[in-house]
């Protein structure tokens, strides 16, 4: 792939196989790393830039997307669904059966406790937002 951009500016334009039948005035080109998918482009520099959080992005996205294809589209909703009820569990019960929450206590190695709290939390979270939602949804209906 190469990189073509604004020999002026030095805004990314586009990526492209090749430059045959490209109109190049005013544009450079250069290379793309192997890896680019993975940097950033810096314009000042006019090149590709190694970047941990856009790696990070692209990583966590394929996950999603291999996630997705395995077990499909509502799977990643189900999972946490599965999660924030086996963490209230745990909470509410003590030492329950949790299997997806000691996998990823094992896994990360972060404490079950630590995994239970954030997942209440964020869980919390959500309701309040889901609830405050729904309640603006029917006063609506009434007053309207």
């Amino acid at each position: 792939m190469i990189s073509i951009f604004n020999a002026r500016s030095g805004k990314l334009l586009r990526n492209v196989a090749s430059l045959v039948g490209e109109n190049m005035r005013g544009r450079g080109s250069v290379e793309c790393p192997a890896d680019w998918e993975r940097m950033r482009w810096d314009a000042a520099a006019r090149r590709w830039i190694k970047d941990d959080a856009v790696a990070a992005e692209v990583d966590a996205r394929r996950a999603d997307d291999a996630y997705r294809c395995e077990f499909g589209d509502g799977a990643k909703r189900e999972a946490h669904l599965r999660k924030a009820i086996e963490a209230r569990l745990y909470h509410h019960l003590g030492a329950a059966a949790a299997p997806l929450l000691t996998a990823e206590a094992e896994a990360t190695g972060v404490p079950i406790d630590d995994l239970v709290a954030a997942v209440v939390a964020r869980d919390d979270e959500w309701i309040a937002r889901e609830v405050g939602r729904r309640t603006a949804k029917t006063k609506g209906k009434r007053n309207g």
